[in-house]
């Protein structure tokens, strides 16, 4: 098992996050969810809220709002398609 996670956050028209993270906690319409290296496939839906993400390595956590969209978690990626997004 790898100790990292690869995640793409985009929109639409561009890609906002591109990097190796060691954990993730995603909005979805049903609650918070959080993935972790190893983390079983998953696909669902975006709700409105913060994503946040620790870079891999001694990184402190990065923020960046979503709105509604999809999340997908397969083969230790993290893809997220949100219908908005803005890194704060």
């Amino acid at each position: 098992m790898a100790n990292t996670i690869h995640l793409k956050v985009a929109t639409a028209d561009r890609l906002l996050v591109d990097s190796e993270v060691s954990a993730v906690e995603c909005p979805c319409t049903t609650g918070y969810i959080g993935v972790l290296p190893g983390h079983a496939p998953l696909v669902s839906t975006l709700g409105l809220g913060t994503l946040t993400y620790t870079p891999a390595g001694a990184g402190s956590q990065k923020n960046v709002t979503v709105t509604s969209g999809f999340i997908q978690v397969l083969d230790n990626s993290v893809r997220v398609l949100a219908d908005s997004a803005e890194i704060i």
